[in-house]
């Protein structure tokens, strides 16, 4: 890679920390939105929706316990990375930002946020318990498949042994294990 091209890749990868970074004030920024909408409507119909103050607080949580782990992220990648700095806003900071950017520069920001929200739905269908239905409507006819294909290269008691591997393990994981799969299918489907 030329100066250039390393110039760019730093400034997308700050924007990309940037977008981390405004996660929850960009999530803030919504609720009070959304509780400004409620306050809007009429009393009977504000009795409709019991609980939706408790419920907005509930995700403010959430959007400040998201915020804690991606702030922990930032901060250990610029270990890390030791030559890229990340600089570190402050709730004031981003607060401001929001507010003064360009409607272009809003769009870029929410297709980040995008990709950031997408990343944590990710995150909890494949690692949470919570994520345990999910996954068994996503992987179970897959591994059903599997069987089906594999029965008779499988004592009929090993087909438990049978596990799928999730896409988001680890840098280059699925596509190595795939390929040993496909290389020594007998061995591979009969190992944990």
């Amino acid at each position: 890679m030329n100066q250039k091209e390393l110039d760019e890749e730093h400034t997308y990868l700050l924007s990309v920390v940037q977008a981390f970074q405004l996660y929850e004030e960009f999530g803030k920024q919504w609720v009070v939105y959304q509780l400004s909408m409620f306050k809007s409507l009429k009393e009977e119909d504000k009795k409709l929706l019991p609980n939706y103050h408790q419920k907005w607080n509930l995700i403010l949580c959430g959007l400040h316990a998201n915020q804690m782990i991606f702030d922990a992220i930032i901060r250990n990648q610029e270990d890390i990375i030791t030559h890229l700095h990340f600089p570190i806003l402050s709730e004031e900071q981003k607060h401001n930002l929001i507010l003064s950017i360009s409607d272009n520069e809003r769009n870029e920001l929410c297709q980040k946020l995008d990709k950031v929200r997408s990343m944590l739905t990710h995150l909890y269908r494949d690692w949470s318990i919570e994520g345990i239905n999910e996954r068994k409507l996503c992987y179970e006819p897959i591994l059903h498949r599997l069987k089906e294909l594999y029965q008779d290269n499988l004592p009929i008691r090993a087909t438990h042994l049978i596990h799928l591997v999730v896409h988001s393990c680890g840098f280059f994981q699925t596509e190595s294990i795939c390929s040993w799969i496909l290389t020594y299918p007998s061995k591979s489907l009969q190992t944990k």
